[in-house]
């Protein structure tokens, strides 16, 4: 007995409760977006539908779960080619979709020009620390891209950067190679 008068001998010791987190712990999202994501993503759809309410489907269907719906898994399935946000990942995917619901809604261009933009800056990003991992010069890269592209690596898009940074890692894997067979 407890010095409240309760019976111990039922009392249980477990590990955290489900909402608790251990320190090492972090949260992990099975599929679909982040928290942080998910809240600028269900605001741009909750403005893309209000807008759809107020162009032509009248305010009462503002309300209507149901016409919301079926509104937003028909936007979903013809603009991402999903059912579900659960489908989408967390960078590219992220991007579109909020630029598409933005392109409904009709209040900003934020999300438009990040999703046009975005795939080129993380290739760019993705260039700038292969470089300085293998400490590849500027002039080697150049010489690179004009013999792939006819062009200067700036002028490059996304996939074509991405076909500029495999050709490279062929090359030093070929270097590597031969520097180890001598």
């Amino acid at each position: 007995m407890g010095q409240d008068g309760k019976d111990l001998s039922r009392v249980y010791t477990l590990g955290p409760g489900p909402t608790e987190k251990t320190p090492q712990e972090k949260p992990r999202y099975r599929s679909g977006f982040s928290p942080k994501q998910q809240a600028i993503y269900r605001r741009l759809v909750e403005d893309a539908w209000c807008s759809i309410c107020q162009g032509g489907r009248g305010l009462s269907a503002a309300t209507d779960r149901c016409a919301k719906d079926n509104w937003y898994r028909e936007t979903l399935k013809e603009k991402l080619g999903v059912y579900t946000s659960k489908q989408l990942n967390k960078s590219g995917d992220f991007e579109r979709a909020c630029a598409e619901f933005e392109i409904i809604a009709g209040k900003a261009i934020y999300w438009q020009l990040r999703a046009n933009v975005g795939p080129l800056e993380r290739m760019r990003r993705k260039l700038s620390e292969f470089v300085k991992e293998h400490d590849v010069t500027d002039d080697y890269l150049e010489g690179i891209s004009r013999q792939m592209f006819d062009t200067h690596p700036s002028n490059l898009d996304a996939t074509q950067l991405n076909k500029l940074i495999a050709a490279v890692e062929i090359h030093l894997g070929r270097h590597a190679e031969a520097v180890t067979a001598s």
